[in-house]
């Protein structure tokens, strides 16, 4: 039986898209994996979304953030700014105001999967592309910042210019990509410093679901790497756009295929590459349809922020 035979009529739309769907059968919560125990107990598709009723009061199928904090906030370090990191948190499957006021559903369920379900690994580049706020691939001395301060409030200017200068060690151009994050020599250090973002994933761990639950999903998600077509990472923000249909979207507010992407020139190389402005994920080759919506190959191109 499906989750939506259990939902209240607004949130029942959610059953129906595609993205949700394959994220679910990703996770185990849907076909074949049902019938492993490893990988599912009887319910937990609805472990989630019952989190989400709970929460959401009104029941108008809209979840406040500061409704979510008060409710979670005892199971988190007091220490850690809540309001700043979830509104990133949940934001990042947003189109628009990362500072929406409701989160509906299937965002609440999509982002907390990708988060939790990972491994500290996978938390930290989950963390980096947070705060990749023009999606250029590489935190600068402002974004590097403002991670540091979201983990750890008492840095002060001087610790940070120390820890950018630390981890730059290579080309020293103050700007850091994901290879420098998650290289071996400073991937201990990033788990580090993101300490209290990973306690707040442990905490919200126990309190949505218990570990019990994350277990299974973790399971799942293993063995849906090894046997999804380019699904090696285990990105299931990716692979939730991938699979909205043009209705999933329409329904969603979501912008149309090719307005997802913006054009951008790589700093290094000069060569062009395009960034899906909702999932963060980047490519050399010009997406399907870009230049159609764009006006053509010689549309202005965004250069994004560099320093």
């Amino acid at each position: 039986m499906g989750a939506g035979a259990s939902l209240p009529a607004n949130m029942q739309w959610i059953e129906s898209n595609q993205g949700f769907i394959a994220v679910k059968e990703a996770l185990g919560l849907a076909g074949k994996d049902q019938k492993n125990k490893l990988c599912y107990h009887d319910g937990d598709e609805m472990v989630i979304l019952k989190k989400f009723m709970e929460m959401d009061r009104n029941g108008d199928g809209q979840l406040d953030l500061k409704e979510f904090m008060r409710k979670n906030k005892e199971h988190t370090d007091r220490k850690h700014p809540h309001d700043e990191f979830l509104y990133r948190f949940f934001g990042i499957i947003e189109t628009n105001d990362e500072r929406a006021v409701g989160i509906d559903p299937l965002v609440f369920f999509v982002c907390l999967h990708a988060f939790l379900v990972q491994d500290e690994d996978s938390q930290v580049s989950f963390c980096f592309h947070m705060f990749d706020s023009d999606h250029n691939r590489v935190l600068d001395q402002v974004e590097f910042a403002q991670l540091c301060r979201l983990a750890q409030p008492q840095m002060t200017d001087a610790e940070i210019a120390a820890q950018l200068d630390a981890v730059d060690a290579g080309n020293k151009d103050q700007v850091l990509d994901l290879d420098e994050v998650m290289g071996k020599k400073h991937r201990l250090t990033f788990q580090k410093l993101l300490w209290p973002v990973l306690r707040t994933a442990d905490d919200l761990r126990e309190k949505l679901g218990g570990e019990e639950y994350w277990q299974r999903r973790r399971h799942a998600l293993k063995r849906a790497k090894k046997m999804r077509p380019n699904f090696e990472k285990g990105d299931l923000v990716g692979l939730f756009h991938d699979n909205l249909s043009p209705e999933d979207k329409q329904q969603m507010g979501l912008a149309d295929e090719a307005s997802e992407w913006t054009r951008y020139d790589d700093p290094a190389t000069g060569h062009a590459y395009w960034c899906n402005n909702i999932t963060g994920i980047s490519t050399w080759e010009e997406p399907e349809h870009y230049q159609a919506y764009h006006g053509g190959a010689n549309d202005e191109v965004d250069h994004g922020v560099y320093v």
